[in-house]
């Protein structure tokens, strides 16, 4: 699973790259695969690593997944064109249990598969894919993009990690838990049923909107920067403490953390709510 460092790295990573010309050639193709996932002991899991392009999930009944990707090339020339043929490919790995789609090419650092040329900057090509999948409906998922497209998800009740950079995350008819983060876009979190263990949800630089049902029982973490907090739920303040030291003379040195927790109901799972310049709400679905 990928961490916020990853995510923060990728920032830096494809900025660099988003001035590149391109004009020339465009090409698309579509492709379209179909598979068989059945749940082992330990669950099932679904993975979509994209760089360029949207990612859309949605839950269906049975052990089958359909895959419609809309692949896009833009190059500068027919020489880049087929150089992006070549570089950038869609990885398909099926396993047990596990299914993953990952979009490989050279822009990938060290330790991925197709990191053969770091030079990657010099490339005038850029390669779209935008997914759409349907999914057995109790899978696991690992979501992930970078540019050029929002992320949708819609009736899953297994856990989730769904992580963008700089578009939107639009959730709804969930049930399970994890965690979803993006840095310059929205998020909008609808479940169907509350989150049974520990999540982490927030975005740097946008809003973060949760709706849960009323019968709401979580304890809530707190943390932003120049957003405000907003609800419509009876929320009371938990009194926190970040740790405990024992000093050597015997006493007993407790620092507070810089964390505001609020609980919902009798509390539950921990929920932490990441953010920084934006607003988040914490609402009962109608």
């Amino acid at each position: 699973m990928r961490n916020l460092a990853t995510v923060l790295m990728a920032i830096a990573v494809f900025t660099l790259y988003a001035g590149i010309a391109l004009a020339g050639v465009e090409k698309s193709e579509t492709i379209r695969k179909s598979f068989t996932l059945r749940s082992t002991d330990s669950g099932r899991l679904v993975v979509v690593e994209n760089v360029w392009g949207s990612i859309k999930v949605t839950g269906q009944p049975g052990d089958e997944v359909e895959m419609v990707a809309r692949k896009t090339i833009k190059a500068s020339s027919s020489e880049e064109y087929e150089q992006a043929l070549e570089e950038v490919v869609l990885d398909i790995t099926e396993e047990d249990g596990y299914l993953e789609f990952f979009v490989d090419g050279p822009f990938r650092g060290d330790g991925h598969r197709r990191a053969k040329n770091h030079r990657w900057r010099d490339r005038d090509y850029r390669v779209y894919y935008e997914f759409e999948l349907k999914v057995p409906a109790d899978a696991d998922i690992d979501i992930s993009t970078v540019n050029n497209g929002d992320i949708e998800i819609h009736d899953i009740s297994g856990d989730y990690e769904v992580h963008h950079v700089n578009d939107d995350i639009e959730m709804e008819g969930i049930s399970g838990s994890g965690e979803v983060y993006t840095v310059n876009g929205d998020v909008t979190l609808r479940f169907k049923q509350n989150p049974g263990g520990d999540c982490r949800f927030g975005s740097l630089n946008g809003e973060v909107k949760m709706y849960f049902k009323p019968s709401l029982s979580a304890d809530f973490h707190l943390e932003t920067f120049n957003g405000e907090f907003y609800t419509d739920f009876d929320l009371d303040h938990v009194p926190s403490l970040e740790f405990a030291e024992v000093k050597s003379n015997g006493e007993t040195l407790y620092r507070a953390g810089h964390t505001t927790v609020v609980r919902a109901g009798s509390g539950g799972p921990e929920i932490q709510l990441d953010g920084f310049n934006g607003d988040m709400y914490i609402l009962e679905s109608r």
